[in-house]
């Protein structure tokens, strides 16, 4: 008998959670068109890119899995008022379709690594305005034994195994549409 893990019955109880990553809150006096925040590290390199555009829901059709248990893609809103955006302090995908992978990167793109501790600016640009930069401060968790340089570390090598399967996948990428394209036979 094939036995598959799976989430919960609806009718268990359970308690919401508090949000896992950094709470980013914005607001807006008027709606806007589009939105889009750029979170930098100290070097001003791009870690996350996120958007006010819908990204399409992937469908889960095939798994035997309620649809209700698989997060809903994040988007920043554009209505008037107060949001709240929840960056899992995970660094992008930069140079490929961003989406919000579920936490166990189930999906089509690698979810990247966490980033380290330390301090990242986040750019917010409103219909193409942008707007000043705002500074965050990534601090350590308190129950982590792990020293600093020891984290630095961690996210070298996995930052290094994140880019190296985005490369691979590239790779892949380009031999697939080169196998779709007819052969003409040089005569």
């Amino acid at each position: 008998m094939l036995s598959l893990a799976h989430p919960l019955p609806p009718e268990e109880a359970t308690a919401e959670n508090p949000p896992a990553g950094a709470i980013l809150d914005y607001y807006l006096p008027v709606e806007a068109k589009s939105l889009d925040l750029n979170i930098y590290d100290t070097e001003h390199n791009l870690v996350r890119h996120i958007s006010s555009a819908i990204p399409a829901q992937p469908s889960h059709m095939d798994l035997p899995i309620a649809e209700r248990w698989f997060p809903v893609p994040q988007h920043l809103e554009t209505a008037p008022g107060h949001h709240r955006f929840i960056w899992n302090l995970a660094w992008g995908t930069s140079g490929t379709k961003e989406s919000d992978e579920p936490d166990d990167g189930e999906g089509g793109i690698p979810r990247g690594p966490k980033v380290a501790p330390g301090t990242y600016s986040l750019q917010m640009n409103v219909d193409g305005t942008a707007l000043p930069a705002e500074g965050l401060t990534v601090t350590m968790d308190p129950r982590v034994k792990a020293t600093t340089l020891e984290l630095q570390q961690n996210f070298g090598t996995t930052y290094k195994i994140f880019s190296a399967s985005l490369e691979a996948r590239r790779a892949l990428a380009e031999i697939g549409s080169v196998k779709e394209q007819p052969h003409e036979r040089v005569a």
